[in-house]
């Protein structure tokens, strides 16, 4: 069984790899996530969520700063950046053309760990901000 520590370090890895792959081995089939503007319940739709984001971004990666765990909690702070080179998939459902803008969010992950998967994720940014940066809001 992996440790929870172990498990966020694998989970920022397959993410930073775009590799859905391996990180479906790393969350539960029921996990959750919720992040800004949108959630996701089960494992398929955890991977088609981050499948958008590889579209959208294709060079993103999660850059962690600082990560930890809490018996069968994780956390990290981490910069999301990337390069708006694909479409762009807005959280009400708008496909926009892309901005070709970089973006860098600080942005806050909290996850729960149960029998050696993620079985949820919150994660938290600043969307205003993600909008100036991709020039879509005055800044």
């Amino acid at each position: 069984m992996t440790n929870p520590s172990e498990l966020l370090r694998r989970y920022f890895e397959a993410y930073n790899a775009h590799d859905a792959s391996a990180l479906g081995r790393l969350v539960g089939d029921k996990i959750t996530l919720s992040r800004p503007g949108q959630s996701a319940s089960g494992r398929d739709a955890l991977l088609g969520t981050y499948a958008v984001d590889w579209v959208d971004f294709p060079d993103c990666r999660l850059d962690v700063k600082h990560s930890g765990t809490d018996g069968n909690h994780v956390f990290a702070e981490a910069t999301f950046r990337g390069n708006n080179t694909g479409s762009l998939h807005l959280p009400d459902g708008t496909v926009a053309p892309p901005t070709g803008r970089p973006i860098a969010l600080e942005c806050g992950l909290f996850g729960d760990v149960e029998g050696g998967v993620l079985t949820a994720l919150r994660v938290y940014w600043d969307n205003a901000l993600s909008m100036q940066q991709l020039g879509l809001l005055p800044g």
